[in-house]
């Protein structure tokens, strides 16, 4: 789908009911100074209203954006395998994954275009800085083992071990021999996981000059706890539930970089570390975040993507 010497760029967005973040994001990614083709919006099945903001804001009858409602929420691993589908099928010779927190600069795309220029590599990756500005070294890691954010400022692009999919620019041409993100991760891990598939057919690289502001959520109820001086922020039970699919699926990860024998050692020391710490620290309903450490890393050898069980433990505990 390329005119000329131009390529063409589809943005696949995933977004879950954040749709306020969402329409910020959409606006940025039409003020870029090298233009997107179309935008693929994926509503994991939001239930806050977003298509009808959305419709209401005019963005659906932008000829450059589409909806792609999905019935039910898939996580982000589901959303974003949609959304490299839907961008390899339409034929666009780059996809820029994105997530619906994500602001990229308007000069995002051009620089990270520059940066493939002349170059083997099959994914760019942008320079990704918190809302305040301080770069995101979790979301970035670099091959020769140096944080990232070292970088801030240059303009040369460096090889990649890792990116999130918070900006991740991949040449669709790519797809048939790495495939589609894992949908069954659901969240977490997924990015990682897609990743080491891409290293092994092609340098993925790094933008410095290629900036999104990541706006995540602050974490909220958060309590400080000391266990022998030690002292620690412990996640609320609603959100410690969601550390199930972290937890599981780095296992995973861990298997297929290591081998079974490690990840077994690695999921035992683990799960005595972290139940340790749940009743050193207090936290609340510790038997059923013991319950879930060990159903995790139990789900990960058995290859068991119990996606519901966070949901449906919360629903229990409340109830």
């Amino acid at each position: 789908m390329s005119t000329g010497s131009a390529p063409s760029i589809c943005v696949a967005l995933v977004t879950f009911n954040r749709k306020h973040l969402l329409v910020e994001c959409i606006d940025a990614l039409l003020q870029q100074t090298h233009p997107v083709d179309r935008i693929f919006v994926i509503d994991n099945g939001s239930t806050d209203g977003t298509a009808d903001l959305l419709r209401e804001r005019g963005y659906l009858q932008n000829d450059r954006i589409t909806l792609a409602r999905e019935e039910t929420n898939s996580g982000g691993a589901g959303g974003f395998h949609r959304g490299l589908q839907l961008g390899q099928q339409a034929g666009f010779d780059w996809i820029w994954l994105m997530d619906d927190d994500a602001e990229p600069a308007p000069d995002a795309l051009q620089q990270a275009l520059a940066a493939s220029a002349n170059t083997s590599a099959i994914a760019i990756a942008n320079f990704k800085v918190s809302a305040e500005g301080v770069p995101q070294d979790n979301h970035m890691r670099l091959e020769n083992g140096v944080a990232a954010s070292t970088l801030a400022g240059t303009a040369s692009p460096v090889p990649l071990r890792f990116s999130s999919f918070v900006g991740l620019l991949i040449r669709s041409a790519v797809i048939p021999q790495v495939g589609l993100p894992r949908a069954e991760f659901f969240l977490n891990g997924d990015d990682t996981e897609y990743c080491m598939r891409l290293r092994k057919a092609g340098p993925i690289l790094l933008a410095p000059a290629s900036i999104i502001r990541h706006k995540e959520a602050a974490r909220s109820g958060y309590a400080e706890r000391s266990f022998l001086g030690v002292r620690h922020a412990r996640a609320p039970f609603r959100a410690f539930a969601f550390r199930y699919f972290e937890l599981r699926n780095t296992t995973i990860i861990h298997r297929i970089e290591h081998g079974t024998l490690s990840a077994l050692i690695f999921a035992l020391r683990r799960v005595v570390a972290l139940s340790a710490a749940i009743l050193a620290f207090r936290d609340d309903r510790p038997l059923q975040r013991i319950r879930l450490v060990v159903k995790a890393h139990a789900d990960a050898f058995r290859g068991n993507f119990d996606n519901g069980f966070p949901f449906r433990l919360l629903r229990q505990t409340s109830a």
